[in-house]
C-alpha cells in the first residue's frame, strides 16, 4: 500500500525549515507542491516471542558448539597421528 500525503501532515516546521535551507528553490516549489511518500509493507507486522526465539538461539548453539567439538577431536587426532 502507498500513501502519498502532504508534508503538513508530518511535520508544520518542514517548511519554514526547508525554505530556509533552500531558498529561491523552496518558492518556486511552492507549498502545495511539496509532498511525502512512504510506503508501508503488504505484510501484516507480527510480534515475536523473545523466550522462544532465546530456545532456538541456545539449541543452535548448542548444535554449532557440538559440531565444533567433533571437529577439534578429529583435528587433534590428525595432528597425533
Amino acid at each position: 500500500m502507498r500513501i502519498i500525503q502532504p508534508i503538513s501532515a508530518f511535520d508544520s516546521g518542514f517548511e519554514t525549515e526547508f525554505q530556509a535551507e533552500h531558498g529561491a528553490m523552496a518558492e518556486s516549489m511552492g507549498s502545495s507542491s511539496v509532498y511525502a511518500y512512504s510506503e508501508m509493507a503488504d505484510v501484516p507486522v507480527h510480534s515475536l516471542d523473545p523466550v522462544s526465539e532465546l530456545q532456538k538461539n541456545l539449541a543452535h548453539l548448542e548444535e554449532l558448539q557440538s559440531r565444533m567439538q567433533f571437529m577439534m577431536r578429529e583435528v587433534r587426532y590428525l595432528l597425533k597421528v
